[in-house]
C-alpha cells in the first residue's frame, strides 16, 4: 500500500516557483490548498532527487519463470483440448512453482493461446 496520495509534477513545479518567491510553507499550503506536511514532503522530494516527477516503483514479483511459461505453453500446444485446470493439475508435479488456475490462464494469453476449445473435425463421408 502506498503512504498516501502523491502530488502531481505540476503541483511540485508550482511549489518550487512559490518557494523561489520566498513564501513560507504555510503560505504555499494555503495558496495551493494542500496541507503543510504535503508541501514539506514535496520540498524534501525536490531537494533529494532534484526532479519533479515521481520515482518509478518496483513492480510485483512474477510468479512464474520463463522456463515454467514455456512448459505451460508446450502443454497447451501439445494437446489443444487441455483446459487451464487440466494444465494446473499437471503442473502440480513441479514443486518450485505454486500457481493458480488464473495465473496459468494469464500465461496462456501472454503466449497468444486464447481460451478457445479446438473443434472436432467433421466427418467427411457420405454416410454422415
Amino acid at each position: 500500500m502506498s503512504k498516501g496520495k502523491n502530488i502531481t509534477p505540476n503541483q511540485r513545479a508550482m511549489i518550487k516557483v512559490l518557494l523561489d518567491q520566498n513564501l513560507s510553507q504555510v503560505q504555499i499550503a494555503k495558496k495551493l490548498k494542500l496541507s503543510r506536511c504535503a508541501i514539506q514532503n514535496a520540498i524534501k522530494h525536490i531537494n533529494k532527487f532534484g526532479m519533479l516527477e515521481n520515482a518509478p516503483r518496483t513492480p510485483r514479483k512474477r510468479s512464474t519463470t520463463e522456463r515454467i511459461d514455456r512448459i505451460i505453453s508446450r502443454l497447451s500446444e501439445g494437446n489443444r483440448r487441455l483446459t487451464a485446470r487440466d494444465i494446473y493439475n499437471e503442473m502440480k508435479a513441479y514443486p518450485e512453482c505454486s500457481l493458480s488456475v488464473r495465473s496459468i490462464r494469464r500465461r496462456l494469453v501472454e503466449a497468444g493461446l486464447n481460451g478457445r476449445i479446438a473443434r472436432k473435425k467433421p466427418l467427411v463421408s457420405l454416410k454422415n
